[in-house]
């Protein structure tokens, strides 16, 4: 029963999410914006759709 918080909170804190920089508590705005761009591109890269949303640039 005392293992089941523990191996949640290792799962939340995984190496394999990406972390957000320590920047974000200065510019959540402007970094959440650029991280959310980012992460679209990332999923959308072979979605034949991704052509048709604004590149940003």
């Amino acid at each position: 029963m005392f293992a089941t918080p523990v191996a949640t909170s290792q799962a939340w804190s995984s190496p394999q999410l990406p972390r957000p920089p320590p920047v974000t508590t200065h510019r959540p705005s402007l970094d959440t914006a650029m991280a959310h761009t980012s992460h679209c591109r990332a999923v959308l890269s072979d979605d034949p759709l991704s052509t048709r949303l604004p590149s940003g640039r």
